[in-house]
């Protein structure tokens, strides 16, 4: 998309095509390629564009009948697969209870594929990826069910979470690929694919809320007028509304994705530095009150947690809001290049906790797969705070800051990929 906006600067028509067709893979390009084209006037116009939002919500007075057929498809299609997914992710969760089978710890072991595997479906078919793809993503999601749940595990097996929890990453990372039609090169649609994991979640949460007041006042009304509706239907609700609510968000953001993209950016500048006074809280508590985190599993914990959700609100705060990115010294980027420096400093003390641990209390399955985790975001966020810094002193471009945030995404799958099928056997499935 970059080389096609700058390619196309002289040419107005062409830059709205650019636009309708992916408004979103737009902004992420133009403002990559925003340095490049700065000098022309009508980069400034689109920039103001962007950022306010100026295009009608309302229909053309004289549509093109030739792409209406295929935007009502796309909608219809949109519509049909939300709805069988939601009821499908619902039910394959409730399968032992309908076949009255007794399946211990059945959710969180299969965690993975309820609705990750339903997304990467609909990527997969909306951007017609390859065949060839398809078959992978068959192959590799039909080996990790079997894997969970025909293996002879241990009783309460580490071995067997860690598995579950590095599948549900090898299904976001077949969601991503499925996302960018697995076109391993595009930068700005691997960080809109970042980007949309964060909407989503936000728009799910949202939904999540709405839900539990809906369901609270719907038990209020028939209690007040004297019925009580059986546990089974408000464990149905549950089940159903959980699964579904993420399902449900990615369908709102594919419909309108201008709705969210002007509430995000504003989300993003009030959550960061919320999160920087947090990060530095804890800092601050971690030298005076803490207990040791060489010595206290729960303590290293809770480490790796603030660093993923640090790593996380990194990302998403510099892949929202595109035409703000121009100003390279902005207040929210010098606030994130505090919060990587901070990520730094409790990554290299958890680093040195488990390192510590390995010694001390042996090598256990769990302190192999979180130090190989540590390793990959310390060198990872290395690279973000390298960039981030460059950026703000206008040595870096957009680009390059892109390039850090994802390029360890392989190497993480690489990861998740040992960790879930090797381990097991190393470590003989206990």
């Amino acid at each position: 998309m970059k080389e096609e906006i700058i390619s196309n600067i002289a040419t107005p028509l062409r830059l709205e095509e650019l636009y309708r067709a992916n408004p979103s893979e737009f902004a992420a390009g133009f403002d990559e390629a925003y340095e490049h084209i700065k000098e022309q006037p009508i980069a400034e116009f689109w920039r103001a564009r962007l950022k306010f939002g100026s295009i009608s919500e309302e229909k053309e007075e004289e549509p093109d009948v030739s792409v209406v057929p295929a935007g009502q498809a796309e909608k219809k299609f949109n519509l049909t697969f939300t709805v069988i997914a939601a009821l499908l992710a619902g039910t394959v969760i409730k399968i032992p209870n309908m076949l009255g089978i007794h399946f211990e710890n059945y959710i969180p072991y299969n965690i993975a594929f309820f609705v990750l595997p339903l997304l990467c479906i609909y990527y997969l078919i909306k951007n017609k990826v390859q065949v060839k793809n398809i078959a992978i993503f068959s192959v590799v999601a039909a080996c990790s069910v079997l894997f969970m749940n025909l293996i002879p595990w241990d009783l309460k097996s580490d071995t067997r979470m860690l598995s579950s929890l590095h599948f549900a990453f090898i299904m976001w990372a077949f969601l991503g690929l499925a996302f960018i039609s697995f076109d391993m090169k595009a930068l700005v649609k691997k960080m809109h694919f970042l980007q949309r994991n964060g909407d989503v979640l936000m728009l799910t949460g949202i939904i999540l809320i709405c839900g539990m007041f809906l369901t609270g006042l719907t038990q209020g009304l028939f209690q007040a007028i004297g019925l009580k509706l059986p546990e089974s239907a408000f464990e149905n609700i549950a089940i159903y509304g959980i699964s579904a609510s993420p399902i449900v968000a990615n369908y709102m953001i594919e419909s309108s994705p201008r709705i969210i993209n002007k509430v995000t950016p504003f989300i993003s500048k009030i959550f960061t530095p919320l999160i920087l006074i947090l990060m530095t809280v804890f800092i601050i508590a971690l030298t005076f009150f803490a207990k040791d985190p060489f010595t206290s599993r729960q303590e290293l914990i809770v480490f790796n947690v603030l660093l993923a959700v640090n790593l996380a609100v990194i990302v998403f705060s510099f892949s929202n809001d595109p035409a703000d990115r121009s100003r390279k010294s902005s207040f929210q980027n010098k606030v994130l290049i505090i919060l990587s420096g901070e990520a730094l400093l409790i990554n290299l003390i958890a680093l040195c906790a488990i390192v510590y641990r390995l010694f001390a209390f042996g090598i256990s399955p769990n302190r192999v797969a979180v130090a190989g985790v540590n390793v990959l975001m310390f060198i990872n966020l290395i690279f973000i705070a390298a960039k981030l810094l460059g950026y703000v002193r206008e040595k870096q471009d957009t680009e390059a800051v892109h390039k850090s945030m994802v390029m360890m995404l392989p190497w993480y799958s690489v990861w998740a990929v040992i960790t879930a099928f090797i381990f097991p056997f190393i470590f003989r499935f206990k």
